[in-house]
């Protein structure tokens, strides 16, 4: 399994479900590809509120590594 993640900074520290002005979203993928694909699809199709930004992310395996 890939995990993905994006996090989006510049949202009010006060407000639910953040740590310091940022919040975390996640999603699982199959592939690699997928999960990088899907990234630049976000970046490309989303429009973020003013003031708020990507600050980070990264897709990478986790699981039993069989």
């Amino acid at each position: 399994m890939i995990l993905g993640y994006i996090l989006i900074c510049g949202i009010n520290p006060l407000e639910a479900d953040t740590i310091d002005g940022c919040r975390l979203y996640s999603r699982q993928f199959r592939y690699m590809s997928s999960c990088e694909k899907a990234y630049q699809d976000f970046l490309g199709n989303t429009r973020l509120p003013e003031g708020h930004y990507p600050a980070d992310n990264d897709c990478f395996s986790v699981g039993t590594g069989l």
